[in-house]
């Protein structure tokens, strides 16, 4: 019966202590970033801040960055739906050209990389002084002796700048002990040491000597907008501008020309525009060129500008050339919204001025013809309604201005980016 009870108590123990590792060990976890964490994108493409965001709600690692340097709107392409935090942040540097630095649970953003790890100024100004863990009971000193019942711990041997003042076995054998830096900047650090011999427990103190370290360049948080801007920032985000490089092909339809093939090339902010429009009466082709902004993650804002050439002319038995010759510009702006990772809409309104010219044997010459009957005998753009029309039987040119609808749907290819 002792037996059992006796291993019944060991079970216990050996529980207990297994509770207490566990947790000790939890405890030490925290406070530190696991760069491996799988951290889910749904977009393709998203802004930076968005993305810092999404990392901190799926992870719980903080951002630090100055957003003077970094704007926040920048777009960030993503290549895998899932990755972990290390490879996002890869992802960032190759579209921003942007570093970063660890700093407890905190994920600094740098313009740039953080520097190779050097040795204490203190072990490396001054030749070095190894003192062995342990001293033998001769070299206790009675100045800084404590009850026996607070033992401490052997420390390992420490690397320590020689004094000028002649050192003593006492004073020579100290652990330095400095307090984490704070990225703010520098810190006095205070000396402390921790010694055991074999006769008796003794701890030596030295609480007057300081140590003045300079903060850590990889430390500073990305927030210090004294930092000077560095002479290759434009050369780091030059990749990212090729990168966005894209082509667009796509339809338009609006309210006079019902089928245009679209072709859009170049950046998000400047592109050029080509296209065939046809109302299957008249057809010829525009040209011109947009650009855009972004509002959200999924939506851009566009300004386009695109003119085009159209001529319906007749002959008769008097064998004169009657023609008319029309200019279409168009200026519209108009929002754009993903419908998934290849396809997007466009749509909103566009300001129309039709110049009309009639031309009889090749020169500038007046109709002769109410609108009516010049669009019933020649083939003309017929817009719904008119905000200005200036026509008139007895002059050679008029203007038309309206206001209309544009809607176009686009498949995304984008040159120099992984899909």
């Amino acid at each position: 019966m002792a037996t059992v009870v006796r291993s019944r108590a060991v079970i216990e123990a050996v529980f207990f202590i297994f509770l207490i590792t566990t947790a000790i060990k939890s405890n030490a976890q925290q406070g530190s970033i696991n760069l491996h964490k799988p951290v889910v994108v749904q977009a393709t493409y998203i802004q930076l801040d968005s993305l810092l965001r999404l990392i901190t709600k799926q992870t719980g690692a903080k951002f630090s960055l100055n957003s003077r340097k970094f704007p926040a709107t920048r777009s960030i392409h993503i290549n895998q739906h899932k990755q972990t935090i290390e490879d996002l942040l890869q992802t960032i540097k190759q579209n921003t050209g942007v570093y970063y630095a660890l700093l407890g649970d905190h994920i600094i953003l740098l313009d740039n990389p953080p520097p190779v790890k050097k040795s204490d100024p203190v072990a490396t100004n001054s030749k070095p002084h190894t003192v062995p863990a342990r001293l033998s009971a001769k070299t206790s000193t009675s100045q800084s002796r404590l009850p026996s019942n607070k033992p401490t711990t052997a420390k390992p041997a420490a690397t320590i700048r020689k004094s000028q003042s002649p050192v003593t076995t006492d004073t020579a054998n100290k652990k330095i002990t400095a307090e984490p830096e704070t990225p703010a900047g520098k810190k006095n650090i205070t000396t402390s040491d921790s010694l055991t011999n074999k006769a008796g427990t003794t701890t030596l103190a030295h609480k007057d000597s300081t140590i003045k370290k300079p903060a850590a360049k990889s430390r500073t948080t990305a927030g210090n907008s004294n930092n000077p801007a560095t002479k290759n920032k434009s050369e780091k985000e030059r990749p990212s501008i090729i990168s966005d490089l894209f082509i667009k092909p796509g339809f338009s339809a609006d309210d006079v020309f019902y089928v245009s093939p679209t072709l859009h090339i170049g950046h998000p902010y400047l592109y050029g525009i080509a296209s065939w429009s046809t109302n299957f009466k008249i057809n010829g082709f525009r040209y011109g060129a947009g650009s855009s902004i972004p509002l959200s993650e999924d939506w851009r804002l566009h300004l386009q500008f695109t003119t085009g050439s159209y001529s319906s002319s007749v002959g008769d038995t008097a064998n004169f050339h009657r023609e008319f010759k029309t200019k279409l510009h168009k200026a519209g702006t108009l929002l754009e919204t993903k419908l998934n990772d290849r396809f997007s809409i466009q749509f909103g309104p566009v300001l129309n001025i039709m110049q009309l010219t009639f031309y009889r044997n090749g020169e500038k010459a007046s109709p002769g013809l109410t609108e009516e009957n010049a669009n019933n005998k020649y083939t003309l753009i017929r817009p719904l309604y008119t905000i200005s029309d200036n026509y008139t039987a007895n002059n050679a040119k008029s203007t038309k201005l309206w206001v209309g609808l544009q809607v176009s749907i686009f498949y995304n290819l984008y040159l120099f980016k992984s899909q």
